[in-house]
């Protein structure tokens, strides 16, 4: 992964972000296996520690406009690679 890639990683972290948690449910019943997928939206909140490295060691400052782009982006990358899935 690429520092900047990376920091864009820290940037989300730091502002909170939505995600989905799938639960796949296999069930045996008398007709047969049954299965069940169970989807939750959770939230995670702002992390006060990836914004104070982002502000202290890379001394970087995200501009208003900028905010909603890097949440979006970041999203889809998120969305796109099942190892970061929560």
């Amino acid at each position: 992964m690429r520092d900047e890639e990376l920091l864009q990683l820290i940037e989300k972290i730091a502002k909170g972000y939505e995600y989905e948690e799938v639960q796949t449910i296999i069930e045996e019943t008398h007709q047969g296996t049954k299965k069940r997928i169970v989807r939750t939206k959770k939230y995670q909140p702002a992390s006060l520690q990836a914004a104070q490295y982002l502000m202290t060691k890379n001394k970087k400052v995200i501009a208003e406009e900028d905010i909603d782009k890097l949440i979006e982006e970041n999203m889809k990358l998120l969305e796109a690679d099942d190892k970061w899935k929560l």
